[in-house]
């Protein structure tokens, strides 16, 4: 709306300039899903981000040998990963939330379901009367584990109190710096000076219900980004995920944008079976990828011991560090994607075995040399030579996940605005601005723009009978870069050539 002009003089109108920014999304934020220890609240409604393991430990307790989730997120951070996304399971059977009665009403409770309550002690100690004037309604709380001697305490909260009206009230304290713990009141008689432990119904040691598994795939929906998707083993025996949990799984990450890491399920014992996918052949999919044989590390629950384990919290380790070293149209294999942490593989493979698996689509994990376990494959599921699919690749696959999911976010101020030649001509700056980055960063093919990509958005595209339905479609082309997988070199000895 123009300025109201009444008094002679200079008026200054600032016109917005037309120009949208599209900035790309994250690319390796992965999703485990499983079982751990402990979690926060929430952890089991929603996915709760952490950035390291050791912020994993805080919100989600260490290691354990009822689950290799923790264990796989260790693993991740190790061979390069930034930002994983934690989705808790809580089998049905362990539905109550463990308790400690210090007396009076005043009760305090865990902060999530699970039996890792059960190891706690809550020591209550009263201000010595000796060092001055004491509140009455004060103690000294810590929780941690041990009796006796033996305590250790994991967190203190010094002089909190029972009265509702103190700046220490022990609701109010717990609430704000306690991870493990919550006060259901906040008034009642100071607790005795003794320590005080929990019997919870806590855990019954089963793994959960496939039907569980694919209700906690669901939460996924409720996160902003996720990239990759990893079911690590979530039975205290191990044991590969059910089909049916990847299938959930799969369609959750087609809905997503993101990448299904499956690994090599327990029926797998030979190259014939992974390259026959035996028992897989339904995760076929374009956003799915395989590798194969399972690999050994030193397992932290028994004491750096070496055993088998999934391969996928590496890979997803390696694909995020491939992806800040170089780019997500770059492919996460070769001599530079190395296994972190990683000491040996569960089967060495031939270059026979290899060709095998790579033609069907089933990424191989093998040794080479110093440089010690590597990735040496770059396929999706749907890789398979006979499918010839477009989305052979994980790097293109990737890319053009990227690419959409960058733009569909990117474009929705575009919603509800004119349909007609002004906005046509806003999308296309936008988009080509975006694209026309991705070409300098190297992510197409083809020296020259017009042979890269292509941004198209104007009449052509968009009918007067799509405008009469509010439509406004947008083409954009782009020209993958393609890993070189077989590299040929051609000898050819000179023969009756004079010497010099």
């Amino acid at each position: 709306m123009s300025t109201q002009l009444s008094a002679p003089g200079v008026y200054v109108e600032e016109l917005p300039s037309g120009v949208r920014t599209i900035v790309g999304v994250p690319t390796s934020v992965t999703a485990f899903v499983g079982r751990c220890r402990r979690g926060e609240s929430e952890s089991t409604e929603r996915p709760i981000e952490v950035s390291s393991w050791g912020e994993f430990v805080r919100r989600c307790g260490d290691v354990w040998a009822q689950s290799d989730l923790p264990t796989a997120v260790q693993q991740y951070f190790l061979a390069g990963g930034v930002r994983a996304l934690i989705v808790r399971v809580v089998h049905a059977a362990d539905t109550t939330v463990a308790s400690f009665d210090l007396g009076g009403g005043l009760e305090l409770q865990a902060t999530s379901l699970g039996s890792w309550p059960n190891e706690l002690v809550v020591r209550v100690e009263h201000p010595n009367p000796a060092l001055g004037s004491v509140d009455p309604s004060t103690f000294h709380l810590s929780i941690g584990t041990g009796t006796g001697d033996d305590f250790v305490a994991a967190e203190v909260h010094r002089l909190v109190s029972v009265d509702p009206s103190s700046a220490r009230n022990v609701q109010r304290v717990l609430r704000a710096k306690s991870s493990l713990l919550r006060a259901t009141t906040d008034t009642a008689p100071r607790p005795a000076a003794i320590d005080y432990t929990t019997s919870s119904p806590g855990d019954d040691g089963s793994a959960p219900t496939n039907t569980e598994m694919e209700e906690a795939l669901e939460r996924l929906r409720l996160a902003d980004v996720v990239n990759l998707i990893c079911i690590p083993p979530y039975a205290a025996s191990g044991g590969s995920p059910h089909p049916d949990v990847y299938t959930a799984a799969v369609a959750v990450a087609e809905e997503l944008r993101s990448m299904v890491l499956v690994d090599p399920p327990d029926g797998w014992t030979s190259v014939a079976d992974a390259a026959s996918m035996s028992g897989v052949t339904s995760l076929a999919h374009r956003n799915v990828i395989m590798t194969y044989p399972a690999v050994r590390a030193p397992d932290p629950v028994q004491d750096g011991l070496e055993r088998a384990y999934a391969p996928s919290a590496f890979m997803a380790g390696v694909i995020s560090r491939s992806d800040g070293e170089r780019g997500v149209w770059f492919s996460p294999a070769g001599m530079d994607a190395k296994l972190r942490g990683v000491t040996s593989l569960e089967q060495p493979l031939t270059e026979a075995e290899i060709g095998q698996l790579n033609q069907r689509g089933v990424n191989a994990l093998v040794e080479r040399g110093l440089a010690g376990p590597v990735v040496w494959g770059s396929r999706t599921a749907v890789g398979a030579d006979t499918r010839a699919s477009q989305w052979k690749y994980i790097a293109v696959r990737r890319l053009a996940l990227y690419i959409e999911e960058s733009l569909r976010r990117g474009l929705q101020w575009a919603v509800f605005e004119p349909n007609d030649a002004p906005l046509h001509a806003q999308i296309r700056m936008a988009v080509g601005g975006f694209m026309q980055q991705l070409f300098r960063d190297g992510a197409f093919a083809g020296s020259q723009v017009r042979d890269a990509y292509e941004v198209k958005c104007d009449a052509e595209t968009t009918t007067p009978d799509d405008v009469a339905r509010g439509i406004v479609n947008i083409i954009v082309r782009f020209a993958p870069l393609k890993p070189a997988e077989f590299v040929v070199l051609t000898f050819q000895q000179m023969a009756g050539q004079a010497g010099g």
